[in-house]
C-alpha cells in the first residue's frame, strides 16, 4: 500500500510468548506454521471450485450450497489468529483474500457466515497489523453491505439477534480492512456520501455521515496535498451546518483526528483552529459563566443510529486525538490549548464536581493516551511535528505542563475514576517530564503522611507513587539533582512510612500498599543488607509481617458450624484487585538467602502454631511463595511438619468403616483444623515435585486418610490435594520466573522489556522449564494407579454389580472426589479417546503444558465407569443432588479434554490483565523491535508465556477431534447429560446443560440427537415439569438453536413439538416454552435461498448439518426424521417446504390456544418467504379479523410482506406477473367491503383497549408479555425502520398511538391491488366517519388516521388511485380533517408525514402531495376567514408537518403564498395561532436553499444550477420569487421587531392598549420564530437573521406581562447557544455596546448575561481587540447606578478572569 514506515519497522521481531516457549514445543512450531499454510491453501482451492458454482443446486432431494460449506474454517483461522506464531505472510494474505471474498460476494445472502467470517478477519488482521500485509480492498462491495445491513429494508424476517451481531461484526472488520482500501478510495467515497448531505435535517444525512465514517481510509502516503486540503475544507464546512448532534460530532472529530494524524502537514490548520477549540469547550459541557452545561435543543438521531455509533466513536476521545495531533509549533494550537486549560482547569478541582466531571475524566484519559502514541510515532519517524522531536520539544513541554495542571488537580477528585486516571496520568508524566512530575508526586506524600488534615488524601498519594516508582528508580542524577527533592531516599523512607497503610479498615489503602510494594520488589535487584534504597530490610520485613499477621489475626472467622459454606472462602487480601500474591512473590524471589530463611522461619512458626481457619488461603500464598523460591527447603521447614501434624491428627479421628453401624462424627473443631491444614499442602504441591516425591509415603498415608473420613470437607481436600500433586508432577512450568532479564550497573532498577522485541532478545534469556523426571513420573502413575484405577474399580463394581444399592453415600462420593482430583491434575496428560476417524488438517496448534502418561486407553475406561455410575444415580439416588453434581463435574472433565487448561488460562488470564495494569510502564516505549509496547516486568512476560503454553494446551486437546466421529462411550455420556438436564430438581438441570453445549460444540455430529429428544420430552404427554424445563433448556443452546433454526426437518419437528407442548399446563413449563420461542424468533435466520432459475417451482430447502455446525460427511438417520403424527403424509402437503404446511395444518385448528396460535402464526411469518404468497393470504386475512390484537398486527405485518417482497426466484418476466396477479386477486378477496367494515370496528374496539394489544395477560408468566417486544422487533428488522422515515420527529410530531403496521399494510395493498383495493375502503370509512357522534371519538379518529394515511401514502407514492383520489379520497382526507379533535393533532401530523414523506429512495408523485399542500391552505384560509382561531391553528400545525417533508424548490409557488400569509398572522391576537405561526415561518425561511449572493447563504452557485436546470420557465420564476421573497422576510422581520419593541417600550404598562397589543402579538411571534430556528438547527443558516433580531430580544427581557417576558427570556436562553462566524462576532459586539448604554437597568443586565455567553462560545475565536471591548463594557458597568447591573457585571468579570491570560488579569 505504500506506507511510509522507519527503518526500524522491518527488522525481524519476536515475542515472548513465544520465543520463551519450551525448547520441544517451540521445535514443533515449524509443523504448525506448515499446516496453517496446508490449511490457507485448501481454503483458496475450495474457494476457487466454489465460485463457479451456483448459489443453490439440487439433486436427489438434497442441496449443496456455496457459501455454508465455508463454515468449518472460521473457527480455525480465529484459533490461529489468538496463537502469535509467526506464520508466512503469503499464507495470511491468502486467507484474508478468500474470507474478504466471501463476506463481500453479491450473492451471499447468508448473515451467519458474513459474521463469522467478518468476525475471524478481523481477528486475524488485527494480530498480523504488524506483518504489512500486501491486500488491497474494493471499498464498494463493503459499503453496500454495510448499507443494506444497517439502514436498509430486508425483504423477510431476520431474527433481531443475527441482524444485530451482523451489524456489529461487520462494522468492526470494515474498521480494520479500511487500511487496505486504495488510496482514491476516499475521493471516490466522499463524492458517493456527498448527494445525501444536501438536506441536512433528515436522517439519511446522519446515517451516510455514519457510514462515511466507517469506511473512509486515512493513510500516511505522500500524495496532493491540495487535494487532501480541498476535501478537508469541504468536510469542515458540511460539519459545521448542523449543530448540537453529538453522534454527527463524534463521527466528524474521529474523521478530522485521523486526518490530523495522518495528513497534518497537508492542511492550513490556522482558519479552523478557532472553530476547534470552541467546540471543544462546548463538548465538555462545563458550566462556564452561568451558562447551563447541556444545550436546550439537540438533534435527537434513530436509535439503531445512536447505538451503532455509541461504542467506537466516543467524543471526548476524538476531541483529545484530534488537539494531541495539532500540536505544532508552526500553528497556533498551542496557544489555544493553554487558554482551553485555563477555561478547564477549575472544573477538575476536588470541590467543583458535577454532571461535567465523567466527560472531563475521558479527555484527561485520551488526552495523555494519545499524547504517549504521538511520542511514539515521533520515535518510529512516521511524524514529523514540529516541536516534538529533536533540539526542539517545545510542544512536548507545553501538552506535559498542561497535562500537569489538570493531574495535581485531579489526583484528589472525589470521582474515583478521575483520581485512578489522573494516577496515571501523572505515572506517564514522570517519565515523559520526571524534573516537574517526580517532585510533585514525593510532596503530596509527605504532605498526606504528615499533615493531620490531609490523610484522606493518602489513598491517592499511595496509588501515584506506586505508578511511578520505576520513574523514580530510573531518573538520572542529572534530574534527581534539578527536583531539588530526594527522590530515591523519599522512596526508601516511603518503604516504612506506607507500612501503617496495610490496614484491615481499609482495604481500598491496603491494595495500593500492595501494589506500591510489587513495583518496587518488581523494580529493584537482589536484596540484602547491602542492597540498593538503603532500606533496612530485615527490620522492614519484620515488621511487613508482623502487620500481615495481626491482619490475619483480625479477619473475621465464621464460626465452625459454618465451615462448610466457606471452604473457598477469602478475605478482602486476595480479593479481586489485589496484587498480594505478585507482591508476596516478588519479595520472596529478590531475598538473599539469609533474608528468605528469615521470612521462612516466621512464616512456618505463624502456619503451624495459630489456627490459620479462614486465612489458609492467604497463608497458602505465603507457603507457595516459599516453595518456589526453595522447594527442598520450605518442605523441610513447613511441608513435613504440616503432613506429619495432619497425620496426627487422624489418628484420633473416625473413619469410615464397613460396618453397618453408623460411624462417629467428627467434632467441628477438629474438622476445621485438619481442612485448613490440608489446604495449606494443597497450595504447597503444585510447585514442590521433587520435594514432595521424598515424602511419597507420608502423602500416600494422608490422602488415604483424608479419603476414608466421615467428613465430606475432608475427603473433598483429599481430592483437591491429589489435583495440585499430580500437577506439580506432571506440568510443564518455568522454573526461574523472577529471574534477572540482563546485567545491570545499577541494581536498584533492572531491566524491564516488552512483549515484542528485536530478533535475538529473548532467546537470549530463556526461562528454565520444569520437566517431570522418571522419580516425578513414577510417583504421577502410582497416584493415578492407587487413586484412580482404584477408585473405577470400586465405582464399577458399586454401580454396575448386584451390590449396587448397597453402597453408602460417603463412600460414592469420595471416590467420585478422588476420580475428579486426579483427572484435574492430570488434565491434557490424560491420552486422549482414540479415533481412526481425526482429521489432521485441524491438529493445527501445537504444544502441551503436561507431559503425557502411557495409558491410551485410560479415558475410554472413565468414561464407560461414569456412564455407570451417572445411569445408576439417575435411576436408584435421583434426590441425591449432591453426587449427581459431583459425577457430572466429572463428565464434563472425560468428554471436553482441554476444559481444565482453558478454565486455568482464563482464570490467570483475567489476573494477569490486572496485575500487568498496575505494573506496567505508562510510558508506551519504542522497544529494539523498533515497535510500540509497554515495558514489563520479566516475571510478567515469563507468565504470559506460560498461559500461551496452557492456551495452546487446551486447543491442542480440544481441536484434535472436533470435527471427528465421536466414540460411542462419548455418545452414551452425552445421552446421560441429556437425562440429566431432564432431572427433576433445577439445580441438576443447571449443571448438566454447560457440559452438553460444550461437548455438542465439540462433536457437532451428536446435536441432531440431543434436539430430537429434547422435542420428544415436548411432545409427550407424560413428560413431567423438570423434563419440559429441561427440554427447553437443551432446545436454547447455540448448537441446538442453529440447527434447529437452519434446518426444515428439526424445525418442523420442533413446531409441532411445541404445538402438542400446549397439554403441559404449568405456569413455569408453559413460560419455558414461550421463552423457547421468543429466543428461536430472535435468533432466526433469514430465509434467503432462492431457486435456481430454471427451476419450475419452490423447492424443499435444507441446509446440511455440515453446514450448519462445519462437519463433513454428517449422515442424518432416517429414523431422526419423523413426519408430523396423524397429519397427511409429504406428498399430501400444501407446500414443499415442510415447515410451513406443518405450521399451516396446525394453526387452523380451532381449538388451539391463542398463545399457540400466536406461535404458529408467526412462524408462517417467518417462513413465508419460501412459498406463493398467495396461498398464505386468506389464512392472514382471517386472522386480521381475530379478536386477539396481537395476532392482528402480526398478520398486518405479514401481509404487507407479501405486498411488498420481491419475487423469490429468478424467472422469467412472465411468471413473475402471473405470480403478482395471483397475489393480487388473492388481496381483494381479502379486504372485501365486509371484512374492511370488521376491521375498522376492530381496530377501535383495540385502541380501547390497550391490553388486549398484547393478549389477554401483561404477566412475566405468558407468551403474552413478550410477544408485544417480538411483534416491534419483527417490524423493526422485517419492513420499516423507522417511521417516517426521512426527517427527524419535529417538535410538532411527538410520539403518539399511530400505528404504522397497518398503514403500511394499507399502502401496500393499494399499491398493489390499485383502485379496487381503495375502494373496499370507501363506504367503511364514510361508516366510521358518520359514527363519530355515537361516542368513541378519539379512537375513531386513530383509526381513521391510519386507513386514510395508508391510502394516500400509496395514492401519493406509487401513483395509483388517482381516479379515487379526486373522486373520492380527497374529500374524505378533508371532512376527516375538519373534524379532527385536538387530542388526535399529534396523530394527524405523523399520518400527513407518512402521506407526503417519499421514504428510502422511493419516488414521490409532487401531484397529490401538491394537492395534500393546498388542500391544507384552503381550510387553513377558510379558518383564517372565520376567525376561528383553534381551527386555524389546527391546520397551521398539520402544515407545518407537511413543511417539514418538503424539501428546497418543492411546490415553490404554494410556499410563496404560505409564507405572504404567516406574515399577516405574526400579530394574530390568538397564541396559540401565533405559536403555530413560528413553527411554519421557520421551516418556509430555513428550507429554501440560497444562492452564494444572498447574505444567508449555505449553497454554492453549482448546486443552485443544478437544482434549476430542466426545469420550465413557471418553475423557475416561482423559485426565484420564493427565494426573493424569503429573502426580503428575512429581512423584513428584525426590521418590524425593532419598530415593535420601540413602541413596547414606550407604553410598559401592565395591561396592553390599542397601541401596544398588536405591537407585543408581533413581537412575541418574531422570538417564537428564533427559538424555533435555533431548536431546529437553523442557526449556521440563518444566523444574520439571528444577529438582527438580537437587539430586540435584550430590550423586551422585563415587562409587566409575564407571558411575553417570559417568552422573551426563553428567546434569550436559546441565544446563549448560538455560535457566530468571525465575521459576525464584530456586529455582535456592537450591538452589545450600544445596548449597554441603554437608559433601561433591565436592558443593560440583560447585555452582560448574554455577554458572558458570547465570551463563552467563541472564547478562541474573538480577537483581541474585541475581548478587550468586551472587558471595557462589563468594567464600565461595575459601576452602575443599579444594584442588579453591578452584580451582573461582576459575575461577568470573573468569568473573563476564569480563563484568562496573566496580561489580560493584569489589565
Amino acid at each position: 500500500m505504500g506506507l511510509r514506515r522507519s527503518a526500524n519497522s522491518a527488522c525481524k521481531v519476536e515475542d515472548a510468548c513465544i520465543a520463551w516457549l519450551p525448547e520441544d514445543v517451540q521445535s514443533q512450531l515449524p509443523q504448525e506454521v506448515e499446516a496453517f499454510g496446508t490449511m490457507s491453501r485448501r481454503i483458496e482451492r475450495e474457494w476457487e471450485e466454489a465460485k463457479a458454482l451456483p448459489l443453490v443446486s439440487s439433486e436427489s432431494n438434497s442441496s449443496t450450497r456455496k457459501f455454508e460449506r465455508f463454515l468449518k474454517w472460521p473457527s480455525l483461522v480465529a484459533t490461529c489468529a489468538a496463537s502469535k506464531t509467526p506464520y508466512n505472510r503469503e499464507d495470511i494474505e491468502r486467507i484474508a483474500r478468500v474470507g474478504h471474498e466471501i463476506v463481500v460476494a453479491p450473492d451471499n445472502c447468508n448473515l451467519f457466515v458474513q459474521i463469522r467470517w467478518a468476525s475471524c478477519l478481523e481477528k486475524l488482521l488485527k494480530a498480523r497489523s504488524r506483518e504489512h500485509l500486501r491486500l488491497q480492498f474494493e471499498w464498494e462491495p463493503l459499503m453496500k453491505l454495510f448499507r443494506q445491513v444497517q439502514y436498509e429494508v430486508i425483504s423477510g424476517y431476520t431474527g433481531a439477534t443475527l441482524v444485530t451481531q451482523h451489524a456489529l461484526s461487520l462494522g468492526t472488520y470494515i474498521r480494520v480492512a479500511r487500511r487496505y482500501f486504495a488510496p482514491s478510495a476516499v475521493t471516490r467515497l466522499w463524492e458517493t456520501v456527498r448527494v445525501d448531505l444536501d438536506d441536512l435535517s433528515s436522517n439519511i444525512a446522519v446515517e451516510s455521515v455514519h457510514v462515511f465514517g466507517v469506511l473512509v481510509p486515512v493513510f500516511d502516503t505522500d500524495d496532493d496535498q491540495n487535494h487532501w486540503a480541498s476535501l478537508f475544507d469541504a468536510w469542515f464546512s458540511k460539519w459545521m451546518q448542523l449543530v448540537h448532534c453529538n453522534v454527527w460530532d463524534s463521527i466528524w472529530l474521529a474523521v478530522f483526528a485521523r486526518v490530523a494524524k495522518h495528513k497534518s502537514a497537508s492542511i492550513a490548520w490556522d482558519g479552523y483552529l478557532p472553530h476547534i477549540f470552541n467546540f471543544v469547550l462546548e463538548s465538555l459541557h462545563l458550566p462556564i459563566g452561568g451558562t447551563a452545561s447541556y444545550s436546550p435543543h439537540a438533534r435527537a438521531v434513530p436509535a439503531l443510529l445512536a447505538g451503532a455509533n455509541a461504542h467506537h466513536n466516543q467524543l471526548q476521545k476524538n476531541v483529545a486525538k484530534l488537539l494531541v495531533y495539532l500540536l505544532d509549533s508552526r500553528l497556533a494550537s498551542g496557544h489555544h490549548l493553554k487558554r482551553l486549560i485555563d477555561l478547564i482547569a477549575p472544573f477538575y478541582h476536588p470541590s467543583n464536581g458535577g454532571s461535567w466531571t465523567a466527560g472531563l475524566e475521558r479527555f484527561l484519559r485520551y488526552l495523555y493516551i494519545f499524547f504517549n502514541k504521538r511520542l511514539c510515532r515521533v520515535r518510529l519517524g512516521l511524524d514529523e511535528g514540529i516541536g516534538w522531536s529533536g533540539d526542539d520539544l517545545s510542544q512536548v513541554e507545553l501538552l506535559s505542563q498542561q497535562l500537569l495542571r489538570l493531574t495535581d488537580l485531579a489526583i484528589y477528585s472525589k470521582n474515583s475514576q478521575l483520581s485512578i486516571t489522573a494516577s496515571k496520568c501523572m505515572s506517564f508524566m514522570a517519565d515523559v517530564n520526571p524534573a516537574k512530575a517526580l517532585p510533585k508526586v514525593l510532596d503530596r506524600l509527605s504532605e498526606s503522611l504528615e499533615t493531620a488534615t490531609a490523610t484522606h488524601q493518602l489513598n491517592a498519594s499511595i496509588r501515584t507513587l506506586a505508578t511511578c516508582v520505576r520513574s523514580i528508580l530510573q531518573a538520572s542524577d542529572e534530574i534527581l539533582d534539578s527536583t531539588q527533592v530526594p527522590c530515591r531516599e523519599s522512596l526508601a523512607a516511603a518503604m516504612f512510612t506506607t507500612l501503617p497503610g496495610i490496614d484491615v479498615n481499609d482495604r481500598a489503602k491496603s491494595h495500593l500498599t500492595f501494589q506500591f510494594y510489587a513495583s518496587v520488589f518488581s523494580s529493584i535487584g537482589p536484596v540484602d543488607e547491602s542492597s540498593p534504597l538503603g532500606v533496612a530490610w530485615s527490620e522492614w520485613l519484620e515488621e511487613l509481617l508482623s502487620r500481615l499477621f495481626g491482619i490475619f489475626r483480625q479477619l473475621d472467622n465464621s464460626p465452625s458450624g459454618e465451615a462448610s459454606s466457606r471452604s473457598q472462602r477469602s478475605s478482602f487480601i486476595v480479593a479481586p484487585g489485589s496484587l498480594y500474591r505478585p507482591m508476596i512473590e516478588c519479595i520472596i524471589a529478590r531475598l538473599s538467602d539469609s533474608l528468605f530463611g528469615q521470612v521462612l522461619r516466621k512464616v512456618s512458626r505463624f502456619a503451624l502454631e495459630n489456627d490459620v481457619t479462614g486465612i489458609t488461603h492467604e497463608i497458602g500464598l505465603l507457603l507457595a511463595a516459599c516453595v518456589y523460591r526453595s522447594p527442598s527447603t520450605t518442605m523441610q521447614t513447613v511441608g513435613d511438619p504440616l503432613i506429619e501434624s495432619v497425620a496426627s491428627k487422624f489418628a484420633s479421628a473416625p473413619q469410615r468403616t464397613a460396618s453397618p453401624k453408623r460411624p462417629e462424627q467428627m467434632s467441628p473443631a477438629m474438622e476445621s483444623s485438619i481442612v485448613s491444614q490440608l489446604e495449606l499442602l494443597v497450595l504447597l504441591f503444585p510447585f514442590c515435585p521433587s520435594g514432595s516425591v521424598s515424602y511419597k509415603s507420608k502423602i500416600f498415608d494422608v490422602i488415604n486418610l483424608a479419603s476414608g473420613s466421615t467428613s465430606s470437607r475432608i475427603y473433598e481436600q483429599a481430592g483437591k490435594l491429589l489435583n495440585g500433586l499430580l500437577s506439580g508432577l506432571l506440568a510443564r512450568y518455568p522454573l526461574d520466573e523472577f529471574r534477572l532479564l540482563g546485567p545491570s550497573q545499577d541494581q536498584t532498577c533492572v531491566e524491564w522489556r516488552a512483549l515484542i522485541e528485536e530478533e535475538g532478545v529473548h532467546s537470549r534469556t530463556r526461562p528454565l522449564w520444569h520437566a517431570p523426571t522418571g522419580e516425578e513420573l513414577d510417583f504421577a502413575n502410582a497416584a493415578i494407579d492407587s487413586y484412580l484405577l482404584a477408585n473405577l474399580d470400586k465405582l464399577e463394581q458399586w454401580c454396575g454389580g448386584e451390590s449396587a444399592a448397597a453402597v453408602e453415600k460417603d463412600d460414592l462420593r469420595s471416590a467420585l472426589t478422588m476420580v475428579e482430583g486426579c483427572l484435574r491434575g492430570m488434565k491434557s496428560a490424560l491420552p486422549d479417546f482414540q479415533s481412526h476417524d481425526s482429521n489432521p488438517d485441524t491438529c493445527i496448534i501445537v504444544g502441551t503444558a503436561f507431559t503425557a502418561i502411557a495409558r491410551p486407553q485410560l479415558r475410554q475406561r472413565v468414561a464407560h465407569v461414569l456412564h455407570l455410575v451417572i445411569k445408576y444415580l439417575l435411576a436408584e439416588r435421583a434426590d441425591d443432588t449432591t453426587t449427581l453434581i459431583l459425577t457430572l463435574r466429572v463428565i464434563d472433565m472425560v468428554v471436553n479434554p482441554g476444559l481444565a487448561e482453558f478454565d486455568l488460562w482464563m482464570s490467570n488470564s483475567l489476573e494477569w490483565q490486572g496485575d500487568a495494569e498496575a505494573l506496567s510502564s505508562s510510558f508506551v516505549a519504542i522497544g529494539k523491535s523498533g515497535r510500540k509496547s509497554q515495558n514489563r516486568p520479566g516475571w510478567l512476560l515469563t507468565e504470559a508465556a506460560y498461559m500461551n503454553l496452557i492456551w495452546r494446551s487446551s486447543q491442542v486437546a480440544y481441536r484434535r477431534f472436533q470435527q471427528a466421529v465421536p466414540p460411542q462411550v462419548v455418545e452414551q455420556l452425552v445421552l446421560d447429560l441429556l437425562e440429566a438436564g431432564s432431572h427433576e430438581y433445577k439445580e441438576v438441570r443447571d449443571w448438566a446443560v454447560p457440559p452438553l453445549e460444550r461437548a455438542l460444540r465439540r462433536f457437532p455430529r451428536l446435536v441432531h440427537k440431543v434436539a430430537y429428544s429434547a422435542m420428544n420430552m415436548l411432545r409427550t404427554k407424560d413428560s413431567k415439569e423438570g423434563a419440559i424445563l429441561g427440554a427447553c433448556n437443551m432446545l436454547a443452546l447455540r448448537p441446538v438453536a442453529r440447527y434447529v433454526t437452519c434446518c426444515s426437518k428439526p424445525l418442523t419437528e420442533l413446531v409441532a413439538a411445541i404445538a402438542k407442548s400446549s397439554c403441559h399446563d404449568t405456569v413455569r413449563s408453559q413460560n419455558a416454552i414461550s421463552q423457547l420461542f421468543t429466543l428461536m424468533a430472535y435468533r432466526f435466520p433469514y430465509s434467503h435461498h432462492r431457486l435456481p432459475a430454471n427451476s419450475s417451482g419452490p423447492l424443499v430447502l435444507e441446509y446440511t448439518d455440515d453446514e450448519v455446525q462445519g462437519v463433513h460427511d454428517m449422515n442424518m438417520e432416517d429414523s431422526d426424521w419423523e413426519v408430523i403424527e396423524n397429519e397427511a403424509s409429504r406428498e399430501e402437503m400444501e407446500w414443499s417446504d415442510p415447515v410451513l404446511d406443518s405450521a399451516y395444518r396446525l394453526v387452523d385448528r380451532d381449538n388451539m390456544h391463542w398463545r399457540y396460535m400466536m406461535m404458529m402464526a408467526s412462524v408462517l411469518f417467518m417462513r413465508q418467504r419460501l412459498v406463493d404468497g398467495g396461498k398464505l393470504m386468506e389464512f392472514y386475512g382471517k386472522s386480521l379479523l381475530s379478536e386477539l390484537g396481537s395476532l392482528r398486527e402480526l398478520s398486518a405485518l405479514a401481509l404487507t410482506q407479501l405486498l411488498w417482497q420481491k419475487p423469490l426466484f429468478n424467472a422469467s418476466p412472465s411468471a413473475n406477473n402471473a405470480a403478482r396477479t395471483a397475489v393480487q386477486e388473492k388481496a381483494l378477496s381479502v379486504f372485501s367491503e365486509e371484512a374492511c367494515h370488521a376491521l375498522l370496528k376492530l381496530l377501535v374496539h383495540g385502541i380501547q383497549d390497550e391490553k388486549q394489544k398484547d393478549g389477554r395477560s401483561s404477566g412475566m408468566n405468558s407468551f403474552g408479555a413478550g410477544s408485544s417486544q417480538l411483534l416491534k422487533t419483527m417490524q423493526l428488522y422485517a419492513m420499516d425502520r423507522e417511521q417516517p422515515y426521512t426527517k427527524f420527529s419535529p417538535s410538532a410530531s411527538v410520539k403518539s398511538s399511530h400505528l404504522p403496521i397497518f398503514s403500511l399494510l394499507f399502502t401496500e395493498g393499494a399499491a398493489a391491488c390499485g383502485s379496487g383495493f381503495l375502494r373496499a375502503f370507501k363506504e367503511p370509512l364514510r361508516d366510521l366517519m358518520g359514527s363519530m357522534s355515537e361516542g368513541d371519538e378519539r379512537a375513531k379518529q386513530f383509526v381513521a388516521v391510519i386507513v386514510v394515511s395508508g391510502l394516500c401514502k400509496a395514492v401519493c407514492d406509487r401513483s395509483v388511485g388517482k381516479g379515487d383520489w379526486d373522486e373520492w379520497l380527497r374529500d374524505q382526507l378533508k371532512e376527516i380533517l375538519v373534524q379532527a379533535p385536538n387530542e388526535a393533532y399529534s396523530e394527524w401530523c405523523q399520518g400527513l408525514r407518512y402521506i407526503v414523506s417519499g421514504g428510502r429512495g422511493q419516488p414521490v408523485d409532487p401531484t397529490v402531495q401538491k394537492e395534500v399542500l393546498q388542500l391544507l391552505m384552503e381550510l387553513e384560509l377558510k379558518a383564517s376567514a372565520s376567525a376561528e382561531s383553534s381551527a386555524l391553528a389546527k391546520y397551521l400545525i398539520f402544515l407545518g408537518a407537511v413543511l417539514c417533508e418538503l424539501n428546497g424548490y418543492t411546490h415553490a409557488e404554494a410556499k410563496l403564498s404560505l409564507l405572504g400569509r404567516m406574515q399577516r398572522y405574526m400579530a394574530h391576537p390568538s397564541q396559540q395561532v401565533r405559536n403555530e405561526v413560528a413553527y411554519v415561518l421557520n421551516l418556509l425561511l430555513d428550507g429554501v436553499p440560497r444562492d452564494l449572493s444572498s447574505t444567508y447563504s449555505m449553497s454554492s452557485p453549482e448546486d443552485i444550477a443544478q437544482q434549476l436546470s430542466g426545469m420550465d420557465v413557471d418553475a423557475k420564476q416561482s423559485q426565484s420569487g420564493l427565494l426573493q421573497e424569503t429573502e426580503r422576510t428575512l429581512a423584513s422581520i428584525p426590521v418590524e421587531a425593532s419598530k415593535c419593541t420601540e413602541i413596547v417600550l414606550r407604553n410598559n404598562s401592565a395591561e396592553p392598549t390599542d397601541e401596544t397589543r398588536k405591537p407585543m402579538a408581533y413581537l412575541e411571534t418574531a422570538f417564537l420564530v428564533v427559538k424555533s430556528v435555533i431548536k431546529q438547527g437553523g442557526g449556521p443558516a440563518l444566523s444574520n437573521f439571528l444577529l438582527a433580531m438580537l437587539p430586540s430580544v435584550l430590550k423586551v427581557q422585563e415587562h409587566p406581562d409575564q407571558d411575553f417576558a417570559h417568552v422573551a427570556r426563553t428567546t434569550l436562553v436559546h441565544m446563549k447557544y448560538i455560535t457566530f462566524k468571525m465575521s459576525e462576532l464584530q456586529q455582535v459586539i456592537n450591538i452589545l455596546a450600544e445596548t449597554s448604554k441603554s437608559t433601561v437597568w433591565y436592558v443593560r443586565a440583560a447585555t452582560l448575561v448574554y455577554l458572558q455567553a458570547v465570551y463563552v462560545r467563541h472564547p478562541f475565536t474573538l480577537t483581541g481587540p474585541q475581548i478587550e471591548h468586551l472587558q471595557n463594557i462589563t468594567v464600565s458597568l461595575l459601576s452602575d447606578n443599579q444594584v442588579e447591573v453591578r452584580d451582573a457585571a461582576a459575575v461577568t468579570l470573573a468569568g473573563f478572569l476564569q480563563g484568562a491570560s496573566d496580561e489580560v488579569s493584569k489589565t
